[in-house]
């Protein structure tokens, strides 16, 4: 760790380029997490019903119940979410064809982390190994179609809760002076 400007840097080199992720304040940190918790909520929610009443044929107080059982777990995931998705971005870099590498970054992050614990519901719920499995792979393809939509949304998310950027990797300029690009 170094210090510049008297904000705490992590800085690594990787292919000769500069990353830097700040340490936040704990205000910051807590608009970052309500923000990405928010997002999670508020998606699936609607992502969810719409699945739910549409297209599985639940009733409305199924429907209900069944996201009552979801929010919990999504106050729990929505954070994490947010960082694993930071992450990937930051892996995958902007590099050539930016827009690409986003919408790839989003559906791998999306298919990743939900998948793992898609499969801890149905394994909890008692669903066999195989049920599990299937049904995963099945799902796979509705995660696939609904990490870019998600990603955006949440973006959107952060810029309503006004955190700088779209990803904490954003909050400082590309010339890695310790700036923040956007004041809070």
């Amino acid at each position: 760790m170094t210090y510049d400007k008297n904000v705490k840097v992590k800085r690594s080199c990787r292919d000769g380029n500069r990353h830097s992720i700040p340490s936040t304040s704990r205000r910051s940190s807590f608009r970052w997490a309500a923000a990405d918790i928010v997002a999670m909520v508020v998606f699936s929610t609607i992502v969810g019903m719409s699945i739910e009443l549409g297209v599985a044929g639940l009733s409305i107080s199924e429907t209900l119940r069944a996201r009552a059982i979801a929010i919990p777990m999504n106050l729990g995931t929505g954070r994490p979410y947010g960082v694993f998705r930071d992450r990937m971005l930051s892996v995958i870099g902007s590099g050539q064809r930016p827009r690409f590498r986003k919408i790839v970054a989003d559906t791998l992050s999306f298919i990743l982390f939900q998948i793992p614990l898609y499969a801890t519901v149905l394994l909890v719920s008692g669903a066999s190994i195989a049920q599990a499995a299937i049904a995963c792979l099945t799902m796979s393809g509705s995660f696939a179609v609904s990490g870019r939509p998600f990603g955006l949304f949440l973006d959107a998310t952060r810029r309503l809760f006004r955190v700088n950027g779209t990803t904490e990797h954003d909050r400082f300029d590309s010339k890695d002076t310790g700036q923040m690009s956007d004041p809070e």
